[in-house]
């Protein structure tokens, strides 16, 4: 399990569902917010999502990245490690 989810866990576990739920909306992105980050169009954000390189999951038609999935494919695509 990721940190992140220990942390919601731990949240949701000791019933503060309130800022379990708020953590864990956090950590969600939808391709437009990923977009706006990366400072990338809409549709090259979403060839990303299709080629594989952004890790996304489609929930109902809607593409949703978890932000620790981003960065992570951020840190191993970097230049110069």
């Amino acid at each position: 399990m990721s940190k992140m989810g220990e942390i919601y866990e731990e949240l949701r576990v000791n019933n503060n569902w309130d800022e379990a739920d708020s953590y864990y909306e956090e950590d969600i992105m939808t391709p437009k917010e990923v977009a706006g980050y990366l400072r990338f169009s809409y549709r090259n954000t979403m060839d990303l999502i299709h080629e594989g390189v952004i890790p996304a999951y489609k929930i109902g038609g809607n593409y949703r990245i978890r932000k620790h999935d981003l960065f992570e494919t951020m840190e191993s695509l970097r230049v110069g490690k």
